[in-house]
């Protein structure tokens, strides 16, 4: 704060100041947002929807403010993204080094599922080579 921006040392005080604008919509946007689809009875259920919920309705914590509530949906959202960005990442970067996964899983689907629809939750049991596929991206994850 009382250093100049050109100090050394100052490099990740001058980032914090940068990135203060974009962490503040990530915490005020969802916020706004949710808080306008709760007024139009258009929110759909999530983390922040019931908090908002219990905030009004004095079920939460007295102790609790809109800034806990608004710091913990940031949190949520952020490792939510970052973990699935990196598993999806693995994914990829596993079938790319080794096609006959690929392959073996595409083969499997089409067996099990066919041609004119994806899978969906209900055929996990129904595809084991893939569900093995799921487990170990999530291992490496």
């Amino acid at each position: 704060q009382h250093f100049p921006s050109w100090f050394p040392g100052t490099y990740h005080a001058n980032r914090a100041r940068e990135a203060k604008p974009y962490v503040q919509q990530l915490y005020e946007y969802p916020y706004a947002d949710v808080k306008r689809q709760l007024a139009n009875g258009t929110a759909k259920p999530s983390f922040l929807a019931t908090q908002l919920e219990e905030l009004q309705s004095g079920e939460i914590d007295p102790g609790v403010t809109i800034e806990h509530i608004q710091g913990a949906s940031a949190i949520t959202y952020v490792a939510g993204a970052e973990t699935t960005s990196s598993t999806l990442s693995i994914f990829i970067f596993a079938l790319l080094l080794h096609p006959e996964f690929q392959i073996k899983a595409q083969e499997e689907i089409d067996r099990v599922i066919g041609q004119g629809r994806l899978p969906e939750f209900s055929d996990r049991d129904s595809l084991p080579y893939v569900e093995c596929l799921l487990q170990e991206t999530h291992r490496y994850a």
